[in-house]
């Protein structure tokens, strides 16, 4: 990546100037930390977060917070997830829905062997900075629970708050740190 264009493939070159690109921001790979933060800048209006197999050291729920001008929030968000699980050994199969109003984004437990690898995510955070409309957070997850059930779902929510930036985001399991896997996260720029 360079600061005047972005290539795409090895002979597409897009010029900056038209918007929209992709900046990495941060990439890391969390083994033995429990609770991985990501500053957010106002640079940029939205932030996408690609989570790679982030196993934890126990089978634990993955749980993302925002924290608003330093201090993390445990209230007042309003977050749905629809997700649907199959035990393929013997066709078990479910769809459920869970809100939450203490984070963005709450799972059930996820396994922890390398077998079952962790949780796989894509969510878009947009708008943290903007202190007039309230923040959303969206995207879709994949794992396996310590059942060997495998879920896949989305979530989606905001935080009902315009008053306060938000500075940071925090992944993590309950309860247990991480073990491996990576978390990356990218800006987006306007034109």
């Amino acid at each position: 990546l360079s600061s005047s264009a972005v290539t795409l493939h090895s002979d597409v070159n897009v010029p900056a100037s038209i918007g929209g690109s992709w900046v990495l921001l941060s990439a890391a790979s969390p083994s033995g930390i429990s609770e991985p933060d990501f500053t957010i800048s106002p640079s940029y209006r939205s932030y996408i977060f690609i989570i790679s197999n982030v196993r934890p050291a126990s089978a634990a729920s993955f749980r993302v917070k925002a924290f608003l001008d330093g201090t993390i929030k445990s209230t007042g968000y309003l977050t749905q997830n629809t997700f649907a699980y199959v035990n393929a050994a013997d066709d078990d199969y479910n769809v459920e829905e869970t809100m939450t109003t203490t984070e963005f984004m709450k799972t059930e437990n996820v396994g922890n062997t390398t077998a079952q690898g962790g949780i796989c995510a894509f969510m878009t955070l947009t708008s943290p900075t903007n202190t007039s409309v309230p923040h959303r957070f969206y995207g879709n997850f994949n794992f396996v629970n310590q059942s060997t059930y495998i879920y896949g779902g989305v979530s989606y929510g905001h935080d009902n708050n315009t008053t306060e930036a938000i500075n940071k985001m925090r992944f993590y399991f309950e309860g247990q740190n991480i073990v491996s896997g990576n978390i990356n996260m990218y800006g987006i720029k306007d034109a």
